[in-house]
């Protein structure tokens, strides 16, 4: 049996993953909307270490750019 304590702040955790989730769906649509948006060039843009996936790295300096 969890704690009340705990009881609260496994709520309020899965109400932040589910806020998440609903922000990430939100911004989903809008992209698939785009008649020119063409997933493999975002993808191709990211992956800056040209290994067909996305590191922790390809990411830090897509947010460092975005935001400089």
């Amino acid at each position: 049996m969890l704690s009340i304590e705990t009881e609260a702040r496994i709520t309020k955790l899965l109400l932040a993953l589910a806020e998440g989730e609903k922000s990430i769906e939100i911004i989903r649509q809008i992209i698939c909307s785009k008649i020119d948006f063409d997933p493999l060039s975002a993808f191709k843009l990211l992956d800056k270490e040209n290994n067909n996936y996305l590191t922790e790295n390809d990411i830090k300096f897509f947010l460092k750019y975005l935001f400089n």
